[in-house]
């Protein structure tokens, strides 16, 4: 029997991503404070060392993500395209059995390969080699269970059914707090303790989301099927198989430079690149979240064909998360030596320097996410993923000969920079090629300039502009707060008056209002 399956709605969008954003406000708090425990408890050279064992191991997650990637979008695109519960429950099972070999393989190669790379190619002092392999089989297992609950997470998400997964991210999160918080007064072997304590919380992750599924969705029963003769397989397989380039690629840049800068620079200028990191994935998770929200919809649109909902939220998916990207990461960017000064008790060298250069590479690569998810949820993303796979391996080995030369860490980011505009480029020429194919009723140039051109513009103006009004105020924690809160209304005015449509500023006038008289 096809029994139909309920699809979502703008309004699901709107409370989904309430509850992503009250999520990351906690994440982000919680995440801010456990940096600096962590920092304070483990010390700059075993904080460095976790984050680079942790980056080697997240080397090989790009399995992790591409099959995510994968589930999630075909049980999306099956409710929008079938409406069959059958056909889920068998896209559902098959996604299992691939992430547990997946598991397997990946287990085993990252105890193999990080074995072999902490012996002879990372630059790890004598005496810490024992604790790297301790570290190394840690995080092993952690990524082990991540990938093994990945369909988990994909059926929540395809369902849209965000508002658990916020509670269990949060819920996790917490729990890496208490493990930082732990850490600092434990009086000895505080990187052991923090590694075992950071695997744990994958399993809870997991076991959580498993129970979920399994007592709230029909079509997450349990089915007998072939791999063998299993048509759903090997679409999944082809469709994994091409995308899994292009996330290899992503691991290759973001785990790559990190060891670069180890092998050039060593642990300490290794924990900068931690520092750094830990901000920019806090922004990330914060503009992120709309992406996330839409993403489900959007692929379903494309099931149903229906093209033109399809761009219009790929345009929703680009203007929003880029307009709080820059309304939250534009005074920080701006007074970045001062609000790392208030957070960490010690800011390594380099920190300031290092998260700018990500953050400016979040607002270019976040210019064109949203339009990229029209070639994911169609289908058509062999020569997007290769090409963007091939730029990224390309730009970090370009990065290590770059250091190389120059003989200073930002040489590392000007590629990275360079790279972030090439493949926001390749983006755009793709998916208007793919539009005009499908025919939309929408003008694609104009939709283009004003989901990504009109916010990368006046982004650029107002960074300017806080750069100056930043240069001529006395740098006190009062006048901080007074610019963070004067450049976020500035930044967020200028949004809605230069970058919004008639329509879009309409809706909003509509629920603030909405919103106002239910207050009242």
């Amino acid at each position: 029997m096809n029994t139909p399956i309920h699809k979502g709605t703008n309004k699901r969008i709107v409370v989904n991503t309430i509850c992503l954003y009250l999520r990351v406000f906690i994440v982000l708090f919680l995440s801010l404070f456990s940096t600096r425990f962590v920092l304070e408890g483990l010390g700059e050279v075993n904080f460095g060392l976790y984050n680079l064992i942790a980056g080697v191991v997240a080397l090989f997650g790009f399995i992790s993500a591409t099959l995510a990637s994968v589930t999630q979008r075909f049980i999306s695109y099956e409710i929008g395209a079938s409406q069959n519960i059958e056909r889920v429950r068998l896209v559902f099972n098959t996604s299992v059995r691939l992430h547990l070999v997946a598991s397997a393989i990946v287990t085993a190669v990252v105890l193999v390969g990080g074995s072999i790379l902490i012996r002879y190619f990372l630059n790890i002092p004598e005496d810490r080699i024992d604790m790297a392999y301790f570290v190394l089989m840690s995080v092993a297992v952690g990524i082990a269970v991540t990938i093994s609950g990945v369909p988990y997470e994909a059926m929540l998400m395809a369902h849209e059914n965000i508002v658990y997964v916020a509670f269990v991210q949060i819920g996790s999160s917490i729990l890496k707090f208490l493990t930082a918080v732990s850490i600092v007064y434990i009086g000895r072997e505080q990187l052991r303790v923090y590694a075992v304590l950071m695997a744990c919380v994958p399993i809870m992750i997991m076991v959580s989301e498993l129970w979920y599924v399994k007592t709230h969705y029909r079509e997450a029963s349990y089915i007998s099927i072939s791999m063998k003769n299993n048509p759903v397989r090997a679409e999944m397989l082809n469709f994994a198989l091409l995308s899994i380039w292009g996330n290899f690629g992503w691991a290759i840049k973001h785990q790559g430079i990190s060891i670069i800068l180890n092998i050039l620079w060593g642990v300490t200028v290794n924990a900068a690149n931690g520092v750094a990191t830990q901000v920019n994935g806090a922004l990330l998770s914060l503009s992120s979240s709309l992406t996330t929200s839409i993403r489900p919809q959007l692929v379903q649109s494309a099931g149903e064909k229906s093209y033109d909902r399809m761009l219009s939220l790929a345009s929703s998916a680009c203007k929003y998360p880029l307009m709080i990207l820059s309304v939250a990461g534009i005074p920080i960017f701006v007074a970045l030596p001062m609000v790392l000064g208030l957070w960490l008790t010690e800011v390594p060298e380099y920190s300031v320097m290092f998260c700018r250069f990500l953050l400016a590479e979040l607002i270019i690569n976040q210019s064109t996410m949203g339009i990229a998810l029209i070639l994911d949820a169609t289908g058509d993303i062999k020569r997007l993923h290769m090409l963007v796979g091939s730029s990224l391996i390309l730009s970090t080995v370009l990065a290590y000969f770059a250091g190389r030369i120059f003989l200073v860490p930002q040489a590392l980011y000007w590629c990275v920079i360079m790279n972030a505009c090439f493949i926001g480029l390749v983006r755009v020429v793709l998916v208007r090629k793919k539009l005009q194919v499908l025919s939309t009723n929408k003008k694609i140039d104009t939709v283009l300039l004003d989901c990504i051109v009109k916010p990368l513009v006046l982004i650029i103006v107002l960074i300017s502009v806080a750069f100056v009004s930043w240069h001529h105020m006395d740098h006190t924690t009062v006048n901080l707060f007074v610019f963070i809160l004067a450049t976020v209304m500035v930044s967020f005015t200028s949004y809605l008056v230069f970058v919004l449509n008639k329509s879009e500023k309409e809706k909003i006038k509509a629920a603030a209002t909405k919103l106002f008289m239910k207050l009242r």
